[in-house]
């Protein structure tokens, strides 16, 4: 099996479009943090943290190339990294760049990208540079909401029924729906309704729609 190359994918076009690096890099980080704001209160000893949002991972890393052997000029390469900096005419930005190496896939635009020249031809050009390249990460606003796990806070919801709900769950005459939450209990007669609530008060917890006590 031969050596896995990284790539650098334009996959703001259809289809994408590969490039691939001279040499693999030696090595590469990715930044991660979160954003919390500090509310300041007097007296205490430090700020308390509220949590904002999650922020945009990035990713560094250092590619070699090398033209001293004729296989690739330098500034072919070159001109192939500056395309994920540089404002595409149709799409009025720079592209949307996917790193992928191993099991590595890292999306994002690149925000960097740094140059060093460390060999020249007799002509004066280049053979020889260290480009830095960095990307942010980057997921669209549609990708975000549709990955978005929402789930309610760490709290317990305890609801007490009334006595008149907690007598319908054990009597045979029971009503014709248990509603939700707002919803109106409807009763098959106002003799089955009268004997689940004392006179002159309503079921506050179902709503039940019975007659109130005319006595």
């Amino acid at each position: 099996m031969g050596l896995a190359k990284a790539k650098l994918w334009n996959v703001s076009v259809n289809p994408p479009v590969a490039t691939e690096v001279m040499f693999n890099p030696t090595d590469y980080g990715i930044d991660r943090g979160a954003n919390y704001a500090e509310l300041d209160v007097p007296g205490l000893k430090t700020p308390i943290l509220q949590f904002v949002r999650g922020e945009a991972q990035t990713l560094s890393l250092s590619l070699f190339l090398d033209g001293s052997d004729a296989r690739r000029p330098v500034k072919e390469a070159l001109t192939a990294l500056r395309k994920f900096i540089s404002i595409d005419g149709e799409l009025h930005t720079p592209p949307v760049c996917l790193f992928e190496w191993g099991d590595v896939r890292f999306q994002g635009v690149a925000t960097s990208l740094k140059e060093k020249f460390s060999l020249f031809d007799s002509d004066g050009n280049v053979v020889r540079a260290t480009v830095t390249l960095t990307l942010k990460s980057y997921e669209a606003v549609e990708v975000q909401i549709r990955d978005m796990k929402r789930s309610s806070p760490d709290r317990t919801r305890v609801r007490t029924p009334c006595a008149t709900a907690r007598r319908w769950r054990n009597s045979p005459m029971k009503p014709t729906a248990i509603p939700g939450c707002g919803a109106r209990l409807r009763h098959r007669t106002a003799s089955t309704a009268r004997a689940f609530s004392p006179p002159g008060k309503r079921c506050g917890f179902l709503q039940c729609k019975q007659p109130k006590d005319r006595r």
